[in-house]
């Protein structure tokens, strides 16, 4: 356990001595608590304007989000005598402090500190020091009369990392089933935060023992994994926690998880929007084809094909996919070679790097029509691909000159364009 910082104690008292309560509360106090280092400090308390002015915080009238909560700072000594600020967060409140602490789910959000005492009714700093999780009410009860909160549970598990209750837990594996009279839309959100917590695997796992996961992605779905399928899925929480915390990259390689188009039938199971929808097809069709761009000239093409926003999507994927599952960066590394290759020697890739627009080409009587000229440019951007040299006004116009005097090499670069 660190010591609170004389600082924050003096602010608490300041406010206190005013004649109102502050206590320090949050992640902040758990920090503490556990001795990890705190980098900002929340306080609750029922002080006026005037009384908040009269302590040690610097108060920006900007960082005033409303007149219940503040952004301020607080300036200490650090070690070597030199000055510095905390970020003070004050949440004012119209209630009693009691009142705040009693409205806590977990016993670890209701503990407060005042300077001199802590207020602890659940005993939820010996759970802080433990890690544990549990509630302020009997879990039986509670569940039985909230169903929604069960995610709930599971995002505190992401969010800090702690152990559930055994108690917790035992309830957990036969409240599982409940989940599936829960409103979809409710249980996408708490899952898309679970997923980007910074104790994701831990909470995956979680929800696997007591099969809720089963709910979430479709009981037969999930049952039904194979051997390789479920040891994936061990590797996946054993190591997403290494990853970055982005919703989208996490919510793909997690249903990439489920072979043979069952990523989309689970990922269906909840109420995804389109885009993340999208991406997981996009993802299932094409991921694979990154393994197979060893050349200049496939990256390019794939590019223009699908898109450098994709593209960057999908090389991500692949990214998480070898720190997760350990494999190979081989093609990761040879991709990102190739593509500074293509930025530092200004290699046309897209149909705007042409020296060539569709009204020259009309212009010139190459083209009768945009739909004509549209599918030109196409089969110049295959040819510059391969031959960057030749993205200048004159040698593309005799490019086309010459597929049109050769309708059979026309076709086939037709052909091959389909096949970008």
């Amino acid at each position: 356990m660190k010591k609170i910082p004389a600082s924050i104690k003096r602010l608490l008292l300041q406010i206190k001595n005013q004649g109102f309560y502050a206590y320090l509360v949050g992640k902040c106090l758990e920090y503490e608590l556990i001795g990890r280092e705190a980098d900002h400090w929340t306080i609750i308390t029922n002080a006026s304007e005037a009384a908040l002015k009269k302590t040690d915080l610097i108060v920006d009238e900007g960082n005033k989000n409303n007149s219940d909560n503040w952004i301020c700072s607080l300036e200490y000594k650090q070690k070597d005598n030199s000055k510095s600020t905390w970020r003070i967060f004050i949440k004012r409140q119209d209630n009693s402090a009691e009142a705040f602490f009693e409205d806590k789910l977990f016993t670890v959000d209701s503990v407060g500190y005042d300077g001199e005492n802590y207020y602890d009714p659940y005993e939820g700093k010996e759970d802080i020091k433990n890690e544990v999780i549990d509630l302020v009410y009997t879990p039986q009860e509670y569940l039985e009369q909230h169903p929604e909160d069960l995610l709930t549970i599971v995002e505190k598990i992401a969010e800090t990392g702690y152990d559930l209750s055994h108690e917790l837990f035992s309830v957990l594996i036969s409240k599982g089933g409940i989940l599936t009279s829960q409103d979809k839309k409710t249980l996408t959100e708490k899952f898309q935060n679970i997923m980007t917590g910074e104790f994701t695997g831990k909470a995956l796992k979680v929800m696997d023992e007591t099969g809720m996961l089963a709910f979430l992605v479709g009981e037969r779905l999930y049952k039904n994994r194979n051997k390789k399928e479920r040891e994936a899925f061990q590797k996946y929480i054993q190591n997403i926690d290494r990853t970055k915390r982005i919703l989208d990259r996490r919510i793909v390689s997690f249903y990439l998880g489920f072979w043979k188009k069952k990523d989309m039938r689970a990922m269906d199971n909840l109420d995804y929007d389109d885009d993340l929808k999208e991406k997981l097809g996009f993802a299932h069709q094409h991921l694979s084809d990154l393994y197979y761009l060893h050349k200049p000239t496939d990256l390019k093409d794939y590019l223009y094909k699908y898109g450098l926003k994709m593209y960057n999507f999908v090389d991500n994927i692949s990214k998480i996919q070898a720190r997760v599952y350990g494999l190979k960066t081989d093609g990761i590394g040879r991709r990102h070679m190739i593509l500074q290759k293509i930025a530092l020697e200004n290699e046309p890739v897209f149909l705007e790097d042409l020296s060539m627009n569709a009204e020259t080409l009309m212009k010139e009587g190459l083209a009768k029509d945009q739909q004509e000229a549209d599918s030109l440019l196409d089969l110049l951007v295959y040819i510059v691909h391969r031959h960057p040299d030749y993205n200048e006004p004159h040698l593309l116009l005799s490019q086309v000159y010459r597929l049109n005097k050769n309708p059979l090499k026309k076709y086939r670069y037709k052909y091959l364009t389909k096949k970008l």
